[in-house]
C-alpha cells in the first residue's frame, strides 16, 4: 500500500517531492526483495519439521520429543 501511495507522488508531486518518493520507492523494492532473499534460505534451514507438529505421533509422543 506504501508502494501504491508513492507512485503517484513519484509521478505527478513536484521537483522536491517527486525526488522523495522515487526514493521510498527504491527503498520498497530493495526492502522487500531482500526480505525475500533471506526469509526463503531460513525456511530451507529450519527445515519443515520445524513449522509443522508431527501428525503421525501419539499427543504424549510428541510433547516427550518437546
Amino acid at each position: 500500500t506504501v508502494f501504491l501511495a508513492s507512485l503517484p507522488l513519484a509521478l505527478f508531486g513536484g521537483t522536491t517531492l517527486s525526488g522523495f518518493a522515487w526514493a521510498m520507492l527504491f527503498g520498497i523494492g530493495i526492502g522487500t526483495v531482500s526480505s525475500i532473499m533471506i526469509a526463503a534460505p531460513i525456511l530451507l534451514l529450519l527445515g519443515e519439521h520445524r513449522l509443522r507438529r508431527d501428525v503421525s505421533a501419539p499427543p504424549a509422543a510428541a510433547a516427550a520429543a518437546q
